[in-house]
């Protein structure tokens, strides 16, 4: 994982993050309240209506950024399901995926009171795949990667807008106390930098985690 801007860091599958709250692996240590999302050696399987929260942090209100995670779907639901975000309703950033039931992944900002957007993914997700998503800004254009590929962009020069008491949330948004859009799957790692990565950057920061996903999982099957 690249270090350099790191904000957030969250091996799910790591056997020293079981359990209710989790203490994220950067150097922020933020305590993450888990609401279901069972924990197995993949990662923490989501089935509808879990979710992880992290509460008020003004670190979840970048301006520029990469925002992304590990995710292997369970269904391709008919409902969008988020995989992270912060904040939800009318403000932040937001990473989507099933989008509409169409296997398709979308990345989303809020920007000058409109939701802008990545444009959705050319890759369509399977069932029991391992996929690596990630969207950046880089305070010019949206842009969102799929296994270290750029797939999409949009032009997009005006600040994100945010919360002025952000949360982040991992399978579900989270607005006014509640969740929605929730996750079907098992979210493997999730990340957030300070400053968009660069492609090359993109395409490391997939390979140094595919092992993870690649390596064991294709010739084990953990529960």
């Amino acid at each position: 994982m690249i270090t350099d801007g790191l904000v957030l860091y969250l091996p799910l599958y790591s056997v020293d993050l079981q359990g209710s709250p989790i203490i994220s692996k950067d150097s922020n240590h933020f305590s993450c309240t888990v609401d279901g999302a069972t924990w197995t050696r993949q990662g923490r399987t989501f089935n509808g209506d879990d979710i992880i929260l992290i509460t008020v942090n003004a670190l979840f209100a970048p301006a520029n950024f990469s925002f992304g995670g590990w995710y292997k779907p369970s269904s391709i639901a008919t409902a969008v399901g988020v995989l992270c975000c912060t904040d939800g309703g009318n403000f932040g950033i937001s990473l989507n995926v099933n989008q509409n039931g169409d296997g398709l992944i979308t990345g989303w900002a809020r920007s000058a009171a409109a939701w802008k957007t990545t444009g959705d993914s050319t890759t369509v997700m399977e069932v029991g795949t391992w996929y690596h998503c990630m969207m950046t800004y880089d305070s010019v254009r949206l842009r969102l990667y799929v296994n270290g590929v750029e797939e999409n962009s949009s032009a997009l020069t005006t600040a994100i807008t945010y919360n002025a008491a952000p949360t982040l949330s991992i399978g579900s948004t989270w607005f006014a106390g509640a969740g929605g859009n929730y996750l079907l799957g098992t979210a493997g790692e999730i990340w957030l930098h300070n400053r968009a990565l660069t492609v090359a950057e993109s395409l490391q920061n997939y390979l140094e985690t595919l092992k993870t996903y690649k390596a064991c999982w294709d010739y084990f099957t953990w529960g």
